[in-house]
């Protein structure tokens, strides 16, 4: 597993987390695994506040010194979602609190209130994941370090709370070692990336350096006035609370299983070529989280896969291109292609069920608890930023999105530059084991990942045409004749100060 001296504890007996690691949720969206990421990335690593907007050193890994430190800015996050939380999520403390956070807030500026209407407004824009929630399991775009904000437990005891408005449980009487939404699915991508960091580590490579740069640009560029309204806005309430210990709050890394290696330095790779593009701050942020989840839902299924069959190869996906609907040939292939990858996770944890010589009447029950967080999160991610569709229905089957394609190209493609599209098609092979066109299909016989004899290429060569004119209407591909074509990044490289 890693980190290699992870304390696993019993939970291993829960079949997802024995197959995956500790562990991925179903209810945590698509923004908040990469909120939960940067959360890792920016806090500190330890209790005095070193080691911000870095990824943990090898050194740190090696002592199993996993720990992230986190402000909670309790403050802040009252601030800009309460008003307009629902009633049942409110208590008399924290209404008392916000009241006077805003009184506060309002002897502080020059127009008092229609200034501070002005900065609430501004922050609670960035409002992103609200749904049905409470106010304290809302988030924010993550443009800034100081709007990553980490889960608020305890909520039904502080309504039946009667504290004073000055204890200090008013900030501090929340559950902070508690995962709800940011379930520590943000921690497996940090876990799987720091991987392939330290494989780099080892050949010398600045692949660590360059990726903590363009993060840390990232986050820096595109919110820095936004995150100095936010500091405001917490900093005032701590100095008007100097009598409350407003000290970090340690949250303890999981772990993942060994076969997340088995692609952590593409990843690695994608990453660094990706943020590398200097593209608009808010598009890099909305690319960024659906490239991260392709990538888990890619180290999920080869985990899956590689406990069936540790010696086999990376199963494949077929990518239905066609719109020829959900009974074409190749959309039978892609749909095949898909229920492989779903019944995977059932099968691995079958194995895992037998090794740990459970009593045989559990099976069902326990495989289908834990097939809500492994298969069920597999399909219900894939749904919802369209590596699977129909979202509805039948003939459920492998497909990419308008916003998977530009990810792919921008992580495959370094900014500025050009290559052939049978290139680019042989690089979507080799990263994920993408399928689209007839090279791909001989290459996978060849290899032996494709296991049907039947010659299935006019099939692929029809999907093929479909996904260049795809790309085309995306403003990647350029016709230089009829027998070729380029796939451009046409974005700059990030200059790195």
């Amino acid at each position: 597993m890693f980190p290699p001296n992870a304390d696993i504890g019993r939970k291993e007996d829960n079949l997802g987390i024995a197959l995956l690691g500790n562990r991925i949720y179903c209810d945590q969206t698509l923004v908040e695994y990469l909120i939960e990421f940067l959360l890792v990335f920016t806090s500190a690593k330890n209790a005095d506040g070193d080691g911000r907007l870095r990824f943990h050193s090898a050194s740190e890994i090696s002592i199993n010194r996993m720990t992230y430190h986190v402000a909670p800015n309790t403050a802040l996050r009252r601030f800009i979602f309460y008003n307009n939380s629902k009633q049942e999520s409110r208590s008399t403390i924290d209404t008392k609190a916000n009241a006077e956070l805003w009184k506060c807030l309002r002897d502080t500026t020059q127009n008092g209130e229609e200034d501070i209407d002005l900065i609430h407004d501004l922050l609670h824009s960035y409002a992103i994941v609200t749904r049905n929630r409470g106010w304290y399991a809302q988030a924010l775009l993550p443009v800034a370090p100081e709007l990553l904000l980490t889960d608020l437990q305890g909520i039904k005891k502080r309504q039946k709370a009667d504290w004073p408005l000055f204890d200090p449980q008013v900030d501090n009487g929340f559950d902070f070692d508690k995962h709800n939404f940011l379930a520590r699915g943000g921690q497996v991508l940090y876990l799987h990336l720091l991987q392939g960091l330290l494989h780099s580590d080892e050949q010398e490579k600045d692949d660590r350096e360059v990726i903590e740069k363009l993060l840390r640009n990232m986050l820096r560029c595109s919110g820095g006035e936004v995150g100095l309204l936010a500091n405001f806005v917490q900093n005032e309430w701590e100095y008007h609370r100097e009598d409350v210990d407003f000290r970090l709050r340690a949250f303890n890394m999981g772990y993942i299983q060994d076969a997340f290696d088995i692609r952590s330095a593409r990843f690695v790779q994608e990453i660094r070529c990706f943020l590398s593009c200097d593209i608009h701050p808010i598009a890099r942020i909305e690319l960024l989280s659906q490239g991260l989840i392709l990538a888990l839902l890619r180290a999920i299924q080869i985990v899956a896969a590689h406990k069936i069959d540790p010696s086999g190869r990376e199963p494949l996906w077929v990518m239905d291109m066609s719109e020829m609907g959900g009974t074409s040939n190749i959309a039978k292939l892609a749909a095949a292609s898909y229920a492989t990858a779903y019944d995977s996770f059932l099968s691995a944890m079958s194995i895992l069920f037998d090794e740990r010589s459970f009593d045989g009447d559990k099976r069902f029950e326990m495989l289908q608890k834990s097939k809500q967080n492994t298969a069920d999160v597999f399909k219900n991610l894939g749904k919802e930023m369209k590596l699977v569709i129909p979202p509805r229905g039948g003939h459920e089957r492998f497909s990419l999105s308008e916003a998977l394609a530009r990810y792919l190209v921008l992580a495959i493609v370094k900014p500025g530059r050009k290559i052939t599209l049978d290139t680019f098609l042989d690089r979507l092979y080799d990263h994920y084991r993408i399928i689209i066109a007839p090279a791909q299909y001989r290459r996978a016989i060849a290899d032996g990942s494709w296991k049907d004899s039947e010659n299935m290429a006019d099939y692929f060569e029809i999907n093929a045409r479909c996904f260049q004119d795809f790309l085309k209407q995306c403003g990647f591909v350029r016709d230089l004749s009829d027998a070729t074509a380029i796939v451009e990044n046409p974005y700059k490289e990030v200059t790195l100060e």
